[in-house]
């Protein structure tokens, strides 16, 4: 679908390229909208990594009934996307043009990648899933992950953009708006195809306040 009339083809930058707007009271705001890739095989299978996989047809389905979406009707600024297959190809159904930043790149999940649920050992899950600092699977933590998003976010300026990311990048996203930090990262629910606004205003003294609008 032609994503300039649908109003959602963004400008391609580079990272930090936007520009930096302030309002009358010398507070500036990033406004984020995030969408979250299509459906994928492995993600139809619960299988960890799905993302790396081609959109499966639900899933391009599924993107081609959000770009029909008055959510999604506006420009949003420069976009930007992450460099996983399902991602790529989600901005392609939108009509994205979107740059590729592997700064949006998804979790690591080391040697649980392609790997379900059910494969893993019990207590290696427990750990993961109740401590946001473990690593059971040899990548990256929660906890490092998010913080790693936030510094994304840190490094860029300007007042609106759209993200075209993995599920558990939008996650982290959310949380990162949300507490600055991973806190309730687990709690958070993303679907595939799916997008939510982030609000993310800088104060007077130069730190980001977060909020959240899922659509």
């Amino acid at each position: 679908m032609d994503g300039a009339r649908t109003g959602l083809r963004g400008r391609a930058h580079a990272t930090g390229d936007a520009p930096h707007h302030t309002g009358g009271r010398g507070v500036a705001s990033l406004t984020v909208r995030v969408i979250a890739a299509g459906r994928t095989g492995p993600n139809r299978d619960l299988r960890f990594g799905s993302e790396h996989h081609d959109l499966d047809e639900t899933g391009r389905r599924d993107c081609r009934r959000l770009v029909e979406a008055p959510a999604v009707q506006s420009e949003g600024g420069p976009a930007f996307c992450g460099p996983e297959a399902s991602v790529v190809q989600t901005a392609a159904v939108l009509g994205i043009e979107a740059t590729v930043d592997p700064g949006l790149r998804s979790l690591d999940l080391g040697r649980w990648h392609g790997r379900a649920p059910e494969d893993i050992p019990v207590g290696e899950l427990r750990d993961w899933f109740t401590d946001i600092t473990s690593v059971p699977h040899g990548g990256e933590s929660i906890a490092d992950f998010v913080a790693r998003i936030g510094d994304w976010f840190d490094a860029t300026r300007g007042s609106e953009m759209v993200l075209v990311v993995s599920m558990p990048v939008a996650q982290a996203v959310v949380a990162y708006a949300r507490h600055r930090g991973p806190d309730d990262y687990w709690s958070i629910e993303v679907e595939p195809a799916s997008e939510r606004t982030v609000s993310l205003p800088l104060d007077s003294g130069g730190d980001r306040c977060h909020s959240d609008t899922q659509k």
